[in-house]
């Protein structure tokens, strides 16, 4: 007699007493559990939910609660769009995001300095992107705020950038004043 779908699938699961997670010790793959289900392997969280929750609607992703991604508890387990699986893992800090990005070409810390260098005003953005081996798009964007949001200046860094673009902002003013005068005198 064959074993069932659920018989075969709870096989490979040992219970984690302190969490309450259901750890699949079967097939893994990108660390994540497999399973065959239905004519071929799903990952394990997702059959979990068919097996103990039904059918999975269409363009949506089981997602967990817990953020163990061996776990295959249907009650860790919820259903969510791509979007709310993205929201869910940045609220979790989860993303790889920033220096953790496997093609990052900055460090936090590199960005830091960019952030500090742009608040200043005294390079351009063209210079700053050769100085850091990155696009000037990547500085417009660090400089816009769109990307690196994560890396924020403290009170204190902001103070001292804009202290710096105080004095530079006095010159370019005072240079345009005496050329505005010079201009102005020899007419």
């Amino acid at each position: 007699m064959k074993n069932s779908a659920e018989d075969r699938f709870m096989s490979r699961v040992a219970f984690e007493p302190n969490t309450g997670c259901w750890i699949w010790t079967g097939l893994q793959s990108g660390g994540y559990g497999l399973f065959w289900l239905i004519g071929r392997n799903r990952a394990a969280h997702r059959a979990s939910w068919m097996l103990f929750h039904g059918v999975i609607p269409a363009g949506l992703f089981v997602c967990h609660k817990c953020d163990v991604p061996l776990c295959v508890n249907p009650d860790h387990l919820f259903l969510g769009t791509p979007q709310e699986n993205s929201a869910d893992m940045a609220r979790k800090g989860r993303g790889t995001q920033g220096q953790r990005h496997w093609q990052a070409k900055l460090s936090d810390a590199s960005v830091r300095s960019i952030k500090r260098i742009l608040l200043s005003g005294m390079r351009t953005k063209t210079s700053i992107a050769r100085e850091f081996n990155v696009s000037l798009t990547a500085i417009y964007l660090v400089g816009a705020g769109r990307t690196w949001r994560h890396v924020q200046l403290t009170p204190e860094e902001i103070a001292e950038a804009e202290a710096q673009a105080q004095p530079a902002k006095d010159t370019h003013a005072a240079e345009k004043t005496t050329s505005t005068t010079a201009a102005t005198k020899g007419t």
